[in-house]
């Protein structure tokens, strides 16, 4: 027998309780038999799911996203309401399949409204984009990870998108790098000096990586000064202070990294280096005796090199300051993911010839003899 997951009432699609018996595992066959349905009855009202009751809405929307295992849940705005949408790790995607579950209907707005309560967004400003977490615990009866909250303003409302994060830190080992390329990140680390990047699309897990790396910082037995600047704080580790940026207030990614350069930093992780003056200084940073970390958006080791001479720095601060490029992404079996990618540590070679901003082709033949790559299969 299938299991009951979504009961269908007078021309809704009206999410179960647990007190009438609702099993959320078969969201997958609960989405085909509506399609169906559908094209069975092509005149029959729009599958909808009742908001009447935000609170009790929200919390079987995110449990519902948790139970199948979703990376990612999108409110659509449509007239009327919100689509509801699953992306699905694996499915032969690179980013995972999207799903189409139902609609959200009546007061959707509602539902957005207690998302971005929760993340402590600003409830009243439908008109800017906005970005906020609800942290693990903060949902009542449900043990889920921390959950990034990002709205967006579009036509017919509020555009929502929650990114679920892993239930448990990983440790840097269980990750899933290989034995080389763990030495040479365990290097770097223990070092404690100069830029680390990591790179990948949207998705591959960087902000793990990020994570693991503050984690492992953080209970090596040394006490450490460790800050982070983040957009927004993603999860919580003990022994880190947790900065989350508020460009409403004029606080970006620039303006915190000076503040914090005052703050006796020895390790800074820097959520994401999104513009040349962020990138300058994260450089100054590494050049200063600090070890700070940090993602950027490129295609791999040597396009992270080519946007950094995109943003007009100097060759000399490169060459220093950059100690390792990881490349990665996260690549979906049945039954599971695991990542794949490239290290590339710095050596004296390529450092040089970044500084003396040598032909292309000479880069490209140094980086592709220091490169390591690993992944591939599941750790």
């Amino acid at each position: 027998m299938t299991p009951r997951l979504l009961a269908r009432s007078q021309g809704t699609l009206a999410l179960p309780s647990k007190a009438t018996g609702g099993n959320y595992m078969a969201v997958m066959h609960a989405s085909t038999v509506v399609r169906n349905d559908r094209r069975a009855d092509e005149s029959s009202p729009s599958e909808t799911v009742l908001a009447s009751d935000p609170v009790a809405a929200t919390l079987h929307l995110v449990e519902i996203a948790t139970q199948m295992g979703a990376s990612d849940l999108h409110l659509d705005p449509i007239p009327g309401g919100h689509r509801i949408r699953l992306r699905i790790p694996g499915g032969g995607h690179a980013r995972g399949t999207l799903l189409d579950v139902g609609t959200l209907k009546g007061p959707s707005d509602r539902v957005v409204g207690r998302l971005k309560s929760i993340a402590q967004l600003l409830v009243y400003r439908q008109d800017l984009p906005q970005e906020g977490c609800i942290p693990r615990g903060a949902l009542e009866g449900l043990h889920v990870p921390e959950i990034r909250v990002s709205t967006y303003p579009a036509q017919d409302g509020e555009r929502v998108a929650l990114r679920f994060g892993t239930a448990e830190p990983l440790a840097l080992c269980d990750l899933g790098f290989g034995d080389a390329v763990m030495a040479e990140i365990t290097r770097v680390l223990d070092d404690a000096r100069g830029v680390v990047l990591v790179t990948g699309p949207s998705g591959s897990g960087k902000t793990t990586t990020l994570y693991a790396c503050l984690d492992r910082l953080a209970n090596a037995g040394v006490s450490r000064s460790i800050l982070t600047i983040e957009d927004p704080i993603e999860r919580r580790i003990e022994g880190l202070v947790q900065t989350s940026l508020c460009e409403a207030i004029g606080l970006d990614g620039s303006a915190a990294l000076r503040s914090l350069m005052r703050q006796d930093p020895e390790v800074l992780m820097v959520g994401e280096v999104r513009d040349a003056s962020t990138a300058a200084l994260v450089l100054e940073a590494g050049l200063t005796g600090h070890l700070v970390l940090s993602t950027l958006h490129a295609g791999g080791p040597e396009q992270v090199l080519a946007r950094l001479f995109c943003f007009g720095l100097e060759p000399f601060a490169i060459g220093h300051a950059l100690r390792g490029i990881l490349s990665q992404r996260l690549v979906h079996h049945e039954g599971g993911s695991c990542i794949e990618g490239t290290w590339l540590g710095l050596d004296d070679a390529l450092q040089e010839a970044i500084r003396a901003r040598a032909p292309s082709h000479e880069v490209r033949e140094l980086v592709d003899r220091n490169a390591i790559r690993f992944g591939g299969e599941r750790p």
